[in-house]
C-alpha cells in the first residue's frame, strides 16, 4: 500500500517532473521525514527520474523499515519473497511483513495472513494467525474479506461453511472487488443455484476478470444456469484465451475437435493447444499426449507424446500421470520402467482417477509389477 509521501514532492509529481521530486524526496529522507523512503524506493524501482535500480530500491525500503517506516517494512518483505534487488528470503520476507503487520500496514498484515496460510515456514499452516491478520486487513482490504471467504469455502483450515464465506465474498464485492464475484459465482455454482452464478461470473468480467469470461463459456458450453449456446461459449473462450487464461484455449480446441459450435479443424485445435500447453496447462499438455501417443489429427509419435504426459504428469494431473505410466510399462517413447509406471498409477488412483485405480487393480491381481 502507497504511503503518503513529503507534500512539496507530491504536488511537484502532479506536473510530471520526477527528477525534481526525486530531489525533495531525499531531503526529506536526510531531514528525518521517513515516509520518504518509500517514494525514493518506488522511484527507483519503477525509474521515475533516475534509473531503474532494483537494488538500490531494495536498500532504501530497508534503511526506511529499518528506521521504522511501515510501508517501507511491508516493501522489503516483498522484495525477499520474490528476490527483487536481494537474495530471496522466506524468513526475511517473513520478519519485515510480522514487523509491518503489527505496525499497521495492511499490505503486510494481508501478505503475513497468506504466509501463515500457506505454510511457508516449517511448521506449516497456522490457522489462527492467519484468520488474525486477514480479520485485521479486512477492515479497509477487500482482497482479505474475500480470503476469508475462500478459507470458509475450501474447508482446508476449517470446517467448511458455506454461509460464512457467502458473507465474507459478499462484503467484499461491496467494494466492487472482482475476486470476491468470481469466488461467488464458484460458490453458486457449488450450490448449483447456476443462474446465479452466471450473474456474479458476469459482474467478474465486467470488473475485469477474464477468468470469470472463461467460466461464463464453460456455463454456455454445458448449459448450467443458461440454454446451451455454443456461439456464446466460443466468444467467451476467444475473448478469454487472447487474454492469457489456457484453460479457454484448451477448451475452444476441445470445440473445434468435437465439432461443437464449428467445423471440425483439427489445425486450430492444434495450434490452441500447443498455446495452451506452453502456458501451463495440465488438460492441453495431456491431450496434445494422447493425440501423439495415439496419432489422433497427428503422426503418431510416442516420444512427443511421453514428453506432453510428463509436463502434465509434473502438475500432478492425473490423467496424464496414468498414461505416462502406460508408456513407462510398455517402453513406448520412453526406456520401459515398471517401477516408475507403477508409481504414476498410484499417483493417479490416489486422485481417485478410475483408470488409475483400474491399472492399479490389474498390478495387484496380476503381479506383474
Amino acid at each position: 500500500m502507497e504511503e503518503q509521501g513529503v507534500p512539496q514532492a507530491a504536488s511537484t509529481m502532479k506536473g510530471k517532473d520526477y527528477k525534481k521530486a526525486l530531489e525533495y524526496y531525499s531531503i526529506a529522507a536526510k531531514g528525518g521525514y521517513f515516509a520518504a523512503y518509500y517514494r525514493l524506493g518506488m522511484m527507483h524501482e519503477t525509474g521515475k527520474g533516475t534509473e531503474k535500480n532494483f537494488v538500490v530500491a531494495a536498500q532504501l525500503y530497508k534503511t526506511g523499515a529499518q528506521l521504522g517506516n511501515a510501508a517501507c517494512m511491508a516493501q522489503i518483505a516483498w522484495c525477499y519473497r520474490h528476490g527483487n534487488g536481494v537474495e530471496p528470503s522466506l524468513d526475511e520476507a517473513f520478519l519485515w511483513y510480522k514487523k509491518g503487520a503489527e505496525a499497521g500496514d495492511l499490505e503486510a498484515q494481508y501478505e503475513l495472513a497468506r504466509m501463515y496460510n500457506e505454510g511457508r515456514m516449517e511448521q506449516g499452516p497456522n490457522v489462527e494467525e492467519c484468520i488474525k491478520w486477514y480479520t485485521k486487513a479486512a477492515s479497509q482490504l477487500p482482497e482479505a474479506l474475500d480470503a476469508l471467504g475462500l478459507i470458509h469455502f475450501k474447508g482446508e483450515l476449517v470446517e467448511r461453511d458455506l454461509e460464512k464465506a457467502e458473507q465474507y465474498f459478499k462484503q467484499a464485492s461491496e467494494q466492487d472487488y472482482h475476486g470476491a464475484f468470481y469466488h461467488l459465482g464458484y460458490l453458486y455454482e457449488d450450490l448449483g443455484e447456476y443462474e446465479k452464478a452466471l450473474a456474479m461470473y458476469q459482474k467478474a468480467f465486467d470488473l475485469g476478470s477474464f477468468a470469470a469470461y472463461h467460466n461464463m463459456g464453460r456455463m454456455y458450453c454445458n448449459g448450467k444456469g443458461t440454454e446451451v449456446n455454443y456461439e456464446k461459449a466460443i466468444h467467451c473462450y476467444t475473448i478469454a484465451g487472447a487474454k492469457g487464461v489456457a484453460a479457454s484455449k484448451f477448451n475452444l480446441a476441445m470445440m473445434y475437435l468435437t465439432e461443437k459450435g464449428v467445423e471440425l479443424d483439427a489445425e486450430k485445435a492444434l495450434e490452441l493447444l500447443l498455446d495452451a500447453a506452453e502456458h501451463n496447462s495440465p488438460e492441453a499438455q495431456h491431450q496434445l499426449g494422447r493425440m501423439y501417443a495415439l496419432g489422433l489429427h497427428v503422426d503418431q509419435d510416442y516420444d512427443k507424446a511421453a514428453l506432453y504426459y510428463k509436463q502434465g504428469a509434473q502438475q500432478n494431473y492425473s490423467l496424464a500421470q496414468n498414461n505416462l505410466g502406460l508408456l513407462y510399462e510398455t517402453g513406448d517413447g520412453v526406456a520401459k520402467d515398471l517401477q516408475k509406471s507403477l508409481s504414476l498409477f498410484r499417483l493417479a488412483a490416489e486422485q481417485k482417477l478410475p483408470e488409475g485405480m483400474y491399472n492399479m487393480g490389474r498390478i495387484y491381481e496380476n503381479g506383474s509389477h
